[in-house]
């Protein structure tokens, strides 16, 4: 499976605390500020510290915030290293829209009988803490809080999740989505208001004309798709049905559309294959280069469902992969769920111990041409499965559930990529999953990912719902 490459998240960590003891006992203060630098050693381990200091006052937090562009940091990690009052860190937060991460911590993992009043002074962070998130609450700050000793490995394994979650939240504030062929008319759990979402989440979204497409599709290369078919040779078992014009076809499609995202600098397209139906298309619905656009990167759902390709592309920032599915069927008696598509699959997410499959495809409407198809399953494994909709009062939430890829060969006599998804009880996971608005289209993720998804709704002050495995 192809993950993308993790960056690091970046960071601005202030060490809090009270001008009262840097003036009135220097050597305590001194103390503090050798565990600063003990912590920051500990947060450099899993963050990039671009800018750092202790401070004490409302003006000092400030000049550490500022002295960085907002644009190049994905969090702000605060941790009192003594008492600290709140309203210097409060108020400077104002400035920010950046996620908060408390990180409760001492110098000190434990206490017995031969503690000393001095031992208190250079482990009392609690207070200051708790003055901080309960002012940050009332004031309707979100912000994140992990406790625990700060060389921990659980602890810091769980800051390194609230910081890679607000990275990809970061990077998806500049999600672009492309659209060719507009949405699947009257399939209106695709609706939703762009300009609230593009206001909310950042994300924007393009119509993409078909001509435009018909026109990378004319100015594609001979020798450009002929490197692809070659690869393609070594990379999948093509099939003897496979002819070379369907294949040059479907090829030249994908390298049209690769061509349109890189123009546009697309994260995610989505293609409605209604268009076919009062515009020529040369080559037909472009299935195979979305699988392909999909295996490098790309966000895609079906049918003009730019909403869920967005979604598609920012959960593999989230999750270092995503794939595009539907429930197409269940079996009530095994707790199972037929995840299929007309076409559409991620390859990267394929079974490692055989080649995906190029076959001659015909198109299940009439009047369509063929197309090179992929057959294949995929890699048994845990996953998330998860949706974004409209939560019908104005915001927006996440639904999401996991379940368990069966590790079975793809099936003999079903002729499309596909996978079978267990999970403890079919019936109860649909009655909610529709209770709480789910979508009929779902991006997968690879693991359980529920604890990202609950962090990076909080960070984009938008619901979750997680309704179990």
């Amino acid at each position: 499976m192809i993950f993308r490459a993790a960056v690091p998240p970046r960071v601005v960590f202030i060490g809090l605390s009270l001008e009262l003891y840097r003036r009135g006992t220097p050597d305590d203060f001194s103390a503090y500020e050798r565990h600063f630098r003990i912590w920051s050693e500990q947060l450099s381990r899993i963050a990039e510290i671009a800018a750092s200091g202790v401070a004490c006052t409302r003006e000092e937090i400030e000049a550490l915030l500022e002295s960085v562009p907002e644009s190049e940091i994905d969090a702000v990690v605060i941790a009192p290293l003594s008492y600290t009052v709140s309203r210097p860190i409060a108020d400077a937060l104002k400035r920010t829209s950046l996620p908060v991460a408390v990180w409760n911590t001492q110098q000190a993992d434990s206490f017995d009988e031969n503690y000393t009043p001095h031992d208190l002074v250079l482990n009392h962070t609690v207070q200051g803490t708790q003055d901080i998130t309960n002012v940050l609450f009332r004031r309707g700050r979100e912000f994140t809080i992990v406790s625990g000793h700060y060389a921990d490995s659980e602890k810091l394994a769980r800051l390194r999740t609230v910081l890679e979650t607000a990275r990809a939240a970061h990077a998806m504030r500049s999600l672009r989505t492309g659209t060719i062929g507009g949405r699947f008319e009257e399939m209106d759990d695709f609706l939703f208001d762009e300009t609230q979402l593009r206001k909310k989440l950042g994300w924007g979204f393009q119509e993409v004309p078909l001509a435009e497409y018909l026109r990378a599709w004319e100015e594609t290369g001979d020798s450009a798709i002929r490197e692809v078919m070659e690869a393609d040779r070594e990379k999948f078992s093509v099939a003897p049905s496979l002819t070379e014009a369907t294949h040059r076809a479907s090829v030249r499609g994908y390298l049209a559309l690769r061509r349109i995202a890189r123009e546009h600098r697309f994260d995610a397209m989505t293609f409605n294959f209604l268009i076919s139906e009062t515009e020529a298309i040369p080559g037909g619905v472009p299935f195979y280069g979305i699988n392909r656009l999909m295996e490098e990167g790309m966000g895609y759902a079906g049918e003009g469902d730019s909403l869920r390709a967005a979604l598609c592309a920012g959960m593999r920032l989230l999750a270092g992969s995503a794939n595009f599915t539907e429930i197409y069927t269940v079996d009530f008696v095994n707790g199972r769920f037929m995840m299929s598509h007309m076409q559409e699959c991620n390859p990267a997410w394929a079974r490692r111990d055989r080649k995906v499959e190029l076959r001659q495809m015909p198109f299940w409407l009439s009047g369509y041409p063929d197309y090179a198809g992929m057959y294949f399953t995929l890699e048994p494994m845990p996953v998330t499965l998860v949706t974004l909709t409209e939560d019908g009062r104005g915001g927006y939430r996440f639904v999401a559930f996991t379940g368990e890829i069966e590790d079975i060969a793809p099936l003999r006599r079903y002729n499309r990529a596909h996978w079978i998804l267990r999970v403890p009880d079919a019936a109860r996971c649909l009655d909610r999953y529709s209770e709480e608005g789910g979508s009929h289209h779902l991006i997968a993720m690879p693991g359980d990912q529920r604890e990202k998804l609950r962090l990076l709704a909080k960070f984009q002050s938008i619901d979750f719902v997680d309704i179990g495995a």
